[in-house]
């Protein structure tokens, strides 16, 4: 180390001419290692500037110093050095056949791929087809419908042709009660071989009721039978809900004939206007019915549940008939249990 480096130099104004500080000035600097240009001159009334007191060498030397210490520090604290990473052992064969199993499996779906991208041309082709197959069908349908309406429009609507059974189509235009209907073409028809109610009387507003519900705005064919007419000009017609394969066939009359429904139904009675010749109706519905009613009264009569007394020569239809008022002993039973006593002109 130089001398001058710890050296504080005193100047004096007084002693000291310029010539002097120039040549110290100079001195400290070439000391110091460090190559400048001189200052200017300074007066004899300026501060002289300050020595330096380091250089570069000395700034390596205390920065390499630092470095080893540390180093050292380091060194001596005990830390182990991190480990050296090894080159991982590796099983080559496997990760080539994992590899080769999945180029198997990538040429696998590529096939499947390729199946079903032909699949889809093909379906496609079809469809054009069928397209084109639909379209020239729909043309086809087109022009033969344009020429069946021609046809229609030259040739004129045949005209009806009565049926082998001879019915007659008729449209119910209107029901008047259980045994008369009036069609579309204004003619009243009056049922063959039946009677019901007349308005007002008991069963009037069943069998009109049976009749409009069945055949009340409906299509129905009519039969004649001997009198084409009654007294009052109303047609005489069987009536059939449904066209019938034979007309004297007893269970197409039991299920499709209306005169026959309302006898068996109980909503008309037999009554014989003029003369009708379908034997089937009278033989096998309309004549057995009669001897039915005929006998029901009586049957009805006697299954009855009548009152008398032990020494009296009438029986009462009921237990309050004021002949009875005073007697004390009533017995009850059947009009046959009554044995030879008569009905009571009171109360019957």
């Amino acid at each position: 180390m130089n001398k001058h480096e710890n050296e504080i130099p005193v100047y004096s104004s007084a002693a000291q001419t310029a010539d002097e500080l120039a040549k110290e000035k100079k001195d400290a600097t070439k000391d110091n290692g460090n190559i400048g240009k001189e200052s200017e001159k300074p007066s004899s009334l300026e501060t002289p500037p300050k020595k330096r007191f380091f250089n570069k060498r000395l700034v390596a030397m205390i920065v390499g110093g630092f470095l080893l210490f540390s180093l050292g520090a380091a060194a001596g604290s005990g830390d182990s050095a991190p480990p050296v990473p090894t080159e991982p052992d590796y099983d080559i064969g496997a990760y080539r056949a994992e590899i080769e199993s999945l180029h198997s499996v990538v040429e696998s779906i590529q096939e499947q791929y390729d199946g079903l991208r032909a699949e889809h041309n093909i379906l496609e082709a079809s469809l054009s087809i069928l397209e084109e197959q639909k379209e020239s069908a729909i043309a086809a349908l087109l022009e033969s419908i344009q020429e069946l309406e021609a046809e229609l429009e030259e040739e004129p609507e045949p005209e009806p042709e009565e049926n082998e059974l001879g019915l007659e189509e008729a449209l119910v235009s209107r029901v008047i009660d259980g045994d008369t209907i009036e069609i579309s073409t204004g003619e009243r028809v009056r049922f063959i071989g039946i009677d019901t109610p007349e308005r007002g009387e008991p069963g009037f507003e069943e069998s009109t009721a049976f009749v409009r519900n069945l055949i009340g705005g409906q299509t129905v064919w009519l039969e004649a039978d001997g009198d084409d007419t009654d007294r009052f000009g109303r047609l005489r017609r069987y009536v059939w809900v449904e066209m019938p394969t034979d007309t004297n066939c007893p269970e197409q009359i039991r299920s499709k004939m209306l005169n026959a429904m309302l006898l068996e139904r109980g909503y008309a009675e037999v009554a014989i206007f003029g003369t009708p010749k379908n034997e089937a109706l009278f033989r096998d519905i309309a004549i057995p019915l009669v001897f039915e009613q005929a006998e029901q009264p009586a049957q009805e009569e006697a299954g009855q549940i009548v009152f008398w007394t032990p020494n009296g020569e009438r029986w009462h239809s009921t237990e309050s008939c004021r002949s009875l008022a005073r007697s004390t002993d009533i017995r009850s039973g059947t009009v046959s249990e009554a044995g030879t006593r008569t009905p009571c002109a009171i109360c019957n």
